[in-house]
């Protein structure tokens, strides 16, 4: 199941572990701008945002760019180390980095980075369809045996039960602003929380390889919490991000409780898992999404056969 909840502690213990000794990683586009380095934007499908998990997090009207994968791509995503959480990262950015691009409402072209880190997953699927074009289905089979298509039509999204919640989000700046209270009764500083980007995330990533290098640990609390406390960016300098961590061990207690819950209970974004609905209106539904792994998506195995007569 994927969701924004894939910074538990379990899960951001894994990635620590699994960025010790890696390379250096690209730097991150500070605008973000693309300019005229797209070349031909013929091969492109373009897609609503409406209809990505985060859709009502980009300004109204965005649109994302996406095209299939070509050989080099597919064969540089092959290689990915499914035991190795930060190459799994890193290679399903470089196919969204390579196959994607926003533009706004204004015409401007943007990086990826731009994309919300959430819809990563489903612009995956986007590229997959988009690459082997009528080619068969993804399936995956929920706990009744009943086969259910693994595509973007099948998708079921998370949604923000909490009318609280809820009210609290600004339509025009795109997040949500909190001035939450202590249990006192007292008023708490107002914060701004909204979905990370790319870009956002790929900062902290950064941030995590080099306290990994220099044998230091990060804050698990902080890694999982933090990017959300940036609605609408896409870069945040090292430095910043030290001086965020450091902000962050001092916060009030009753913040910390508050947006703790908030993003890792209340606040779930993302797929939720697939689901079939048959002609009698009976719903199937699974939570997996990649029940042989996520290099599956593009590299199937034991499919020789299929290619001989």
């Amino acid at each position: 199941m994927i969701e924004n909840q894939e910074g538990s502690n379990e899960h951001l213990s894994k990635y620590i572990k699994g960025v010790e000794g890696t390379g250096e990683i690209r730097n991150n586009n500070e605008t973000g701008d693309l300019g005229g380095s797209l070349g031909s934007t013929l091969d492109f499908t373009q897609l609503s945002v409406d209809e990505l998990p985060c859709g009502e997090y980009y300004p109204d009207g965005t649109m994302i760019a996406v095209r299939g994968a070509n050989i080099e791509e597919l064969q540089y995503f092959s290689m990915m180390n499914e035991n190795h959480f930060y190459d799994v990262f890193e290679k399903v950015t470089y196919l969204i980095e390579h196959c994607c691009f926003v533009i706004y409402p204004d015409g401007s072209k943007k990086a990826h980075t731009y994309i919300f880190d959430i819809d990563r997953w489903y612009l995956l699927f986007a590229i997959r369809e988009l690459t082997f074009k009528g080619a068969e289905d993804l399936v995956v089979k929920n706990e009744n045996g009943v086969s259910i298509p693994i595509k973007r039509n099948t998708f079921n999204f998370h949604k923000i039960a909490s009318t609280k919640v809820l009210s609290k989000f600004n339509k025009l700046s795109k997040e949500f602003i909190f001035t939450p209270k202590r249990r006192d009764g007292s008023l708490l500083e107002t914060v701004k929380v909204g979905p990370p980007t790319i870009g956002i995330q790929k900062c902290f990533t950064e941030f995590v390889i080099d306290e990994a290098k220099n044998k230091r640990k990060p804050n698990l609390a902080f890694i999982q919490i933090a990017p959300f406390l940036l609605p609408n960016r896409v870069y945040i300098t090292q430095e910043g991000i030290k001086k965020l961590n450091s902000d962050f061990e001092t916060m009030d207690k009753d913040m910390f409780l508050f947006l703790s819950d908030l993003i890792t209970n209340t606040m779930k974004i993302g797929i939720k898992g697939v689901y079939l609905r048959d002609e009698a209106g009976v719903e199937a539904h699974a939570d997996e999404i990649f029940p042989d792994g996520v290099k599956s998506i593009f590299v199937a195995s034991d499919v020789v056969d299929s290619f001989l007569d």
